[in-house]
């Protein structure tokens, strides 16, 4: 993922810095970081039980494997594909993550 497709869709942002592993993906702007990650339970959930890396997941066309798209209307889509699980448990960040996703639960 290009800091150019960046900074075609976050626009007024400045990247800063990116640091990409196999399981999770995190870009610096200015004044906030995304996060994307890919959980097993939650890749298993969105793509009908087929484990990523499996020979069955590696048979499906490459848009259908992006673990998420950024796009912003009117310009072309950019695709990423996590090639691991990410464990929550182990970001620095995740319990502030499992704190804020049970109190959106109720």
């Amino acid at each position: 993922m290009s800091s150019e497709a960046l900074s075609d869709i976050f626009t007024g942002k400045r990247l800063r810095s990116s640091d990409i592993s196999p399981g999770s993906i995190a870009f610096h702007f200015d004044e906030v970081v995304l996060y994307g990650f890919a959980t097993e339970d939650y890749h298993l959930f969105l793509h009908d039980g087929v484990a990523l890396g499996s020979g069955e997941w590696l048979e499906q066309a490459g848009a259908a494997r992006d673990s998420f798209m950024l796009f912003s209307p009117g310009r072309e889509a950019v695709g990423y594909e996590f090639s691991e699980y990410f464990d929550l448990k182990s970001a620095p960040w995740g319990a502030h993550y499992f704190s804020a996703q049970e109190s959106s639960l109720g």
